[in-house]
């Protein structure tokens, strides 16, 4: 939240930098595997893990990238901005808001 207002402040202040596109990421590459492994070792579901990993053996994209990161080098540049926490800092608040926001409210 706080970097969607520090960009609304600035970008209001600074127009020439309107238009511009503003990455957050964490300045490293991780495969889809990685994010997987890491959303359910947190939870400790190694075995529902093992499945998915089974069937992902056993199909290949078409068209995909192969690696691909977001950075926050001109969050940085400009505006001073960082990340407050890591991504493997904050894997299970993310799992517990998804099962919150998006599992659970399915009609919302």
């Amino acid at each position: 939240m706080d970097l969607y207002l520090l960009l609304s402040k600035n970008l209001y202040k600074k127009p020439k930098l309107r238009g511009e596109i503003f990455n957050a990421g964490i300045n490293k590459p991780i495969s889809v595997k990685e994010v997987i492994s890491k959303f359910y070792l947190a939870k400790n579901k190694k075995e529902e893990l093992k499945i998915i990993f089974q069937l992902m053996k056993s199909k290949k994209s078409k068209g995909e990238i192969p690696y691909q990161y977001m950075d926050h080098k001109k969050l940085k540049k400009y505006f001073g901005w960082k990340p407050k926490y890591k991504f493997d800092e904050t894997v299970n608040d993310l799992f517990e808001w998804y099962e919150k926001y998006l599992i659970n409210n399915k009609n919302a």
